[in-house]
């Protein structure tokens, strides 16, 4: 297979943005307007629109203030289903795990910025602000795209802060995280963990069993299984009989009702903070591996991405070995990608994804459409694209939408 190094320059192919747009339209977009109870609204008042209309619908927020305005390409998926479970516009997360340059979170940033005015009375030049803060967190190889996604938020964020009138733009911390830091060797991190965990070897265990797998199979990316990994320690039960039982907080409840997960990553943010100076190369590879933690145990509303291609030929060694140890589906980049979103994602929520047309016809993909059928997701938009989308790739691409079943 492919050098560890080799993985993310083989598949850095450049997303059309209308790629992009169709891809958010049918998730994140239709889920907003699911929750608002206006899917089925807004695609009856796009029936008239020309594809031109389409395309170059306006850009401003004052133009196109509506989701419904500004997601014009939504497709007809007969009738409108239920959205995840959300309050409000700061509990929406949007996750790309192989971001890039950000081109996804980008657009979706377009499209949050609504959601947040239509669902909050904030300030509109306070909200560019939140949206970073609160909904959109990405996970790159490449520290170089890492670098230019936050660089690319922070203009988008500071753009459109001053076009509502402010002076200026105070950036928050994005949830952009480079999973290519090495850490296992650093002098310190027995400590780290021996802090956090406070005495229980199961969660000083799997601790390190997670920096194990991140530091021996380099190339992992977001396929670093840290809620699986995770969830044997935090898993449902009952510790004692009768009066005096006392039940532990699990990580399948998800963030939003248990914080337990989220807790020991505070703790480990907190016990690197005490153990290393934050500032120093050694101390910002172990924030950055606590932040990679923190992006892949959270649960997701949608999942968006351009996923890398490539089987075992195109796979390194250490990596297949490892999707073969810890996922469901034969070796191959994108159909992993689909796994490790949809176990991101929380019921009801979706995925969008450009992915090679392949499953849907070979014999070795099989179990994996019998599952995506209506089995663990069900596909809301599928469309194929045909040769020519991704710059030289000879890759035929279709666009796809799952919701997420939270199946087995």
């Amino acid at each position: 297979g492919l050098a560890p190094g080799d993985v993310p320059p083989a598949n850095q192919f450049y997303t059309p943005h209308w790629v992009v747009r169709m891809l958010t339209d049918n998730s994140l977009g239709t889920l907003y307007l699911e929750h608002a109870g206006e899917l089925e609204a807004a695609v009856e008042a796009q029936r008239g629109l020309s594809p031109d209309e389409r395309k170059n619908r306006p850009l401003s927020p004052d133009e196109s203030p509506r989701v419904s305005d500004f997601c014009t390409y939504l497709v007809p998926s007969g009738e409108s289903g239920e959205a995840t479970d959300f309050d409000h516009p700061e509990e929406l997360r949007v996750v790309d795990p192989a971001c890039g340059s950000g081109h996804f979170l980008l657009y979706a940033f377009d499209v949050l910025e609504r959601i947040w005015r239509a669902e909050t009375d904030l300030d509109p030049a306070e909200i560019p602000r939140e949206v970073l803060k609160h909904n959109l967190y990405g996970v790159d190889l490449d520290v170089r795209a890492c670098q230019l996604a936050a660089f690319n938020l922070y203009l988008k964020g500071r753009t459109r802060t001053e076009a509502e009138g402010a002076d200026g733009f105070d950036m928050p911390e994005v949830g952009i995280v480079c999973a290519d830091a090495a850490v296992a060797d650093v002098e310190g991190v027995e400590d780290v963990f021996e802090t956090v965990a406070d005495g229980d070897p199961e969660v000083e265990a799997a601790l390190r069993r997670v920096l194990d797998a991140f530091e021996e199979v380099r190339g992992l990316g977001s396929l670093l299984d840290v809620r699986g990994t995770l969830g044997d320690v935090f898993e449902d039960g009952v510790d004692g009989d009768g009066g005096g039982d006392t039940v532990r907080t699990t990580l399948d409840e998800g963030p939003r009702e248990s914080h337990a997960l989220g807790q020991v990553l505070r703790s480990l943010r907190d016990a690197v903070d005490d153990h290393r100076d934050g500032d120093s190369f050694l101390g910002r590879d172990l924030r950055s591996f606590v932040r990679l933690l923190d992006v892949l145990a959270q649960e997701y509303d949608v999942a968006l991405m351009n996923p890398p291609y490539g089987a075992k030929g195109r796979m390194p060694d250490t990596v297949q070995s490892y999707v073969e140890s810890r996922y469901r589906y034969l070796p191959e980049f994108y159909v992993n990608f689909v796994e490790v979103c949809d176990g991101l994602c929380a019921d009801n929520g979706r995925i969008g994804m450009l992915v090679p047309r392949s499953f849907m016809f070979k014999r070795s993909f099989e179990r994996f459409r019998r599952d995506f059928q209506g089995g663990r997701a069900s596909f809301d938009f599928l469309a194929e694209f045909g040769l020519g989308i991704l710059d030289n790739a000879t890759v035929r691409p279709v666009g796809t939408v799952l919701r997420s079943g939270g199946g087995a």
